[in-house]
């Protein structure tokens, strides 16, 4: 026969699994990831600086896709939420040229441009061994520079 506590016992891990799991799929990053599109316009600044803060984190870019206007200068605030996986920002030209690659974390890093009309993509290009990149997992998105 047995006693109530050692079934309890053996049920446990397995109901904190599921509650872990649980949270996880609720927690903001993970809605994040399993958002569409977010459009986010550049705030300009009196004197003309467009300015766009992008968070990272858990696979996303939060917005992930910005629309700027060209001509004018341009000021990426990049950061990524508190957690231990690395992240790098990766800003590249439509043929693959790189703007920028920079390791991100907690700390705020601002980054200035004056880009041409066109489409950058920006993403996190790092991986673990034998798994998708976390650019494959999503976290990339797109600058839209209109004219």
């Amino acid at each position: 026969m047995h006693d109530q506590g050692s079934q309890l016992a053996s049920r446990t891990p397995a109901k904190l699994l599921q509650g872990v799991m649980v949270v996880a799929l609720l927690s903001p990053s993970a809605l994040a990831t399993g958002a569409t599109d977010s459009i986010s316009p550049a705030r300009a600044a009196a004197d003309d600086l467009q300015r766009v803060a992008i968070v990272g984190g858990s696979y996303f870019f939060q917005p992930d896709h910005v629309v700027v206007k060209a001509g004018r200068p341009l000021e990426l605030a990049v950061r990524v939420e508190a957690g231990i996986i690395p992240h790098r920002f990766v800003l590249e030209t439509a043929d693959g040229g790189s703007l920028a690659d920079v390791p991100i974390n907690e700390t705020t890093k601002v980054l200035r441009f004056e880009l041409p009309a066109g489409k950058y993509l920006f993403q996190c290009p790092n991986r673990l061994l034998f798994f998708k990149s976390h650019r494959e997992r999503g976290m990339a998105g797109v600058l839209e520079v209109k004219e």
